[in-house]
């Protein structure tokens, strides 16, 4: 809800109807995107720019359809919405990529 206060503030928006449902549906995909991404990497750290890469092309793909819907469902607010969306999104990304990149530097590397 910050962020939609502060892009109000810079952009004024008018009310927007799925404020919810978009940090929601943002909120449940990162989240599992991340403890997946976490199963993966607890495997496989070598390949921690692999699946960084693959997990924020998938989500765009999948975020690109919702954000279709949005648009197909509320004409007159489509741009606000999908403001508010891309603006969640880096927000939810840059904090997935941030707890991720601390987990991937402070695991030792293999002794041989």
């Amino acid at each position: 809800m910050g962020v939609y206060y502060l892009i109000n503030l810079i952009y004024p928006l008018s009310t927007l109807t799925y404020v919810v449902l978009i940090l929601l549906v943002l909120l449940l995909v990162t989240f599992l995107a991340y403890i997946l991404q976490l199963v993966i990497l607890d495997k496989f750290p070598d390949y921690f720019v692999h699946v960084i890469i693959s997990a924020i092309v998938i989500r765009l793909i999948v975020f690109g359809i919702f954000n279709f819907i949005l648009i197909y469902l509320d004409r007159e607010l489509a741009v606000d919405n999908v403001i508010i969306f891309f603006a969640a999104y880096l927000g939810f990304t840059l904090l997935e990529l941030v707890v991720l990149f601390r987990k991937i530097i402070l695991v030792k590397p293999p002794q041989n």
